[in-house]
């Protein structure tokens, strides 16, 4: 009898810091949701004069939703090694609403993605009528064609035709950032010549937003996949009051291990859950339904 419940103690404890580890695994992805949103951030960020707001939320929203999922996870390693009912149920809850935040990121990304272009070129006709009255226009596309070595918006000669002549931040700069003797030939410089940048500055920052969505999309959808099919993979039961009562905690679909009386796995299928069980008259779930 004592070494039945030495045993059984084991493989809870076994259970109890596998649910443990697979949370600890959660917060450490949270880390890098925020590490990959502060680089698209950055890297898109530099650049947000002439974008939209749309363009910009997904890496902010990521970021917000990997400090959530940092501190979900952390409470469901507490929660897990406690024993806690209570904060497994609230760690599953949240981690529902973590789901949905992430995985409707990897969406407005991917919707935004191919609508990037409406908006963008418009946003820097305008700022280019103004490079010569307003200072923050005139910063802000000098810093453009410097960091991505392109000229107007379309080709070089957009400067030209709207201005008369070009911005000296259309020439090749040196490694100081200083503009060499013969940047005073930049207006008379023609398409080829190797002291200008011939790519229009359009392309250019579309591709480099067209790269952060894909970063977007993957680590989004990427990590809401993980979570909800996850989550489903670990499950966590005692008995209590001397009968066959256990409490779970599943999301998604998968197989859940678990130990009643001996080791066995289940499969749950699809849904959400934290609920207990009477071995004696099935599962029912507070989420998700009945389990048969």
């Amino acid at each position: 009898m004592l070494d039945d419940f030495k045993m059984r103690t084991c493989e809870l404890n076994v259970i109890k810091y596998l649910l443990f580890g697979f949370n600890l695994l959660f917060a450490i992805s949270g880390i890098g949701i925020i590490i990959a949103g502060a680089l698209v951030l950055s890297d898109v960020g530099e650049f947000r004069h002439f974008m939209e707001g749309q363009v910009l939320a997904p890496p902010v929203v990521l970021i917000v939703a990997g400090c959530i999922v940092f501190l979900v996870a952390s409470l469901g390693c507490y929660g897990a090694i406690r024993e806690s009912y209570y904060m497994l149920m609230a760690f599953a809850l949240c981690l529902l609403v973590i789901f949905i935040i992430e995985l409707a990121v990897g969406i407005a990304a991917a919707v935004y993605k191919n609508d990037f272009h409406k908006g963008i070129k418009q946003l820097m006709r305008e700022s280019m009528n103004k490079y010569e009255t307003n200072e923050a226009d005139r910063m802000a596309w000098d810093n453009l064609q410097t960091k991505l070595k392109c000229c107007g918006v379309d080709k070089n000669n957009d400067w030209i035709l709207l201005l008369g002549k070009r911005p000296l931040s259309c020439c090749h700069a040196t490694r100081d950032g200083s503009q060499p003797p013969e940047a005073i030939h930049c207006n008379s410089a023609k398409t080829g010549d190797e002291i200008l940048y011939s790519d229009g500055c359009f392309d250019m920052i579309e591709y480099k937003a067209e790269e952060a969505s894909k970063v977007l999309i993957g680590v989004g959808i990427g990590i809401a996949f993980v979570e909800g099919i996850g989550t489903g993979g670990f499950g966590f039961g005692f008995d209590g009051g001397g009968a066959d009562l256990e409490w779970e905690v599943g999301l998604g679909t998968g197989f859940v291990v678990e130990w009643v009386g001996g080791w066995g796995i289940r499969d749950d299928g699809l849904g959400f859950g934290v609920g207990w069980r009477d071995h004696g008259l099935g599962a029912v779930w507070v989420m998700g339904g009945m389990e048969v």
